[in-house]
């Protein structure tokens, strides 16, 4: 997979973890896909970090024994409160 992930593919992943996880339009509202380097100064946001990068196994890193398929970072966590903000590290929703 190349590229960003599409708002299409991003609405169908969505569309499916709702099933598991009831996903409220006050939740959605409050999430971000971001393909930037900088975290935005908003407050209150859910900041999914998404990579263009191709599969490469030699990236693939282990965030607490799981593997990653996508890192966007360097972080070895996957989450962080930052400016009020919930950030994700890496492309989780790509891998």
């Amino acid at each position: 997979m190349t590229g960003f992930l599409s708002q299409n593919k991003i609405d169908y992943l969505l569309f499916h973890l709702n099933h598991a996880w009831k996903l409220t339009a006050e939740i959605k509202d409050k999430m971000l896909f971001h393909s930037g380097n900088e975290i935005p100064k908003e407050t209150g946001r859910i900041v999914f970090l998404l990579t263009e990068k191709e599969f490469d196994s030699e990236r693939i890193t282990t965030v607490d024994r799981i593997p990653v398929l996508f890192p966007a970072s360097i972080k070895k966590e996957f989450y962080q409160m930052i400016e009020g903000n919930l950030v994700f590290h890496h492309d989780l929703l790509k891998s």
